[in-house]
């Protein structure tokens, strides 16, 4: 189904050695179902995944229906996301404007900083990244 809010980087051994030498072949394939851009793996859309699972799994503990969790996580996604994209601001600031003191969405950013997540994260997209192009020489 396409929506339009992909970002579609063909990561397959096939498509990703077409895609590292034919950049345009590549984008062909991806621009149909949302904004190409050829890059030399899909890390980033498996780690929001990961992160959209992990969200769920926390309301999940806290009492809230699977499938509800899932949707609201992927809704907050969205959300973030296309507030991104509309304004153009840092993502520190847009957090700045959401971030009341004392509430409940800093003491969850400080446990997600105590965890590490921005580090995990980028070297987990990194690490993908650097084997991506190991595969396509």
């Amino acid at each position: 189904m396409a929506t339009g809010l992909l970002a579609q980087g063909l990561a397959t051994p096939q498509t990703l050695r077409v895609g590292a030498r034919r950049p345009d072949v590549a984008r062909a394939h991806a621009e149909p179902l949302g904004l190409a851009a050829v890059h030399p793996e899909e890390a980033a859309d498996h780690a929001q995944i990961l992160v959209l699972e992990a969200m769920a799994e926390g309301a999940v503990m806290r009492g809230m229906p699977r499938a509800v969790a899932l949707e609201l996580a992927a809704r907050v996604a969205l959300g973030s996301a296309e507030m991104l994209l509309a304004t153009g601001r840092p993502p520190a600031s847009l957090r700045d404007d959401v971030t009341t003191p004392a509430g409940c969405t800093i003491a969850g950013l400080l446990a997600l900083k105590d965890g590490r997540i921005r580090s995990v994260l980028a070297r987990g997209v990194e690490t993908a990244a650097k084997v991506a192009g190991e595969l396509a020489s």
